[in-house]
């Protein structure tokens, strides 16, 4: 049980410090579990489980799913917490601009998702050897090509926009 608690730890990127606050706890109790010293009670089990979204089953015993399927939600907001959002990176650059997208723009990132798709479901069945593309996803461009494709329709929106005021 001991690795299994580390390898929570360790999958959701936290310290010991960061693990025992997650469940109220503190960073010796925490090193006590990891090392076998001491075995949490049935109530530390339950808020692990909660918490990382870890079968209770496989906690204990090691058998069958270590995670849970949740549900979208519960996924994303794990996800979220789990984010060390530090300085300037890419991960909190693209969450904020997430967070400020409007429905028609989340519709025209779907669309490019499910393009995305498509193409590489193209590229590995024209390459169904063995071999892989010589092509790497380039995540600038497809950037690149998103942000264009919103200023287009803001363009438009502001231009039919000023258009209906006039008539």
């Amino acid at each position: 049980m001991k690795d299994r608690i580390k390898q929570i730890r360790k999958n959701a990127k936290l310290t010991q410090e960061e693990f025992a606050k997650k469940i109220s706890g503190n960073r010796t109790t925490i090193a006590s579990y990891e090392v076998g010293r001491s075995e949490p009670p049935a109530a530390v089990f339950s808020l692990i489980c909660r918490e990382f979204g870890v079968s209770e089953e496989w906690l204990r015993s090691g058998e069958g799913e270590m995670y849970v399927v949740g549900s979208r939600d519960n996924d994303i907001e794990r996800f979220v917490e789990s984010l060390k959002l530090e300085g300037d990176s890419f991960k909190k650059r693209l969450i904020s601009v997430l967070s400020r997208l409007d429905a028609s723009s989340w519709k025209v990132l779907e669309q490019i998702a499910e393009d995305i798709y498509k193409e590489e479901l193209q590229r590995q069945e024209e390459s169904s050897a063995s071999s892989p593309s010589d092509e790497d996803f380039d995540i600038e461009k497809e950037v690149e090509r998103y942000r264009q494709q919103l200023l287009q329709e803001k363009n438009q929106e502001e231009g039919s926009g000023a258009s209906a005021t006039t008539a």
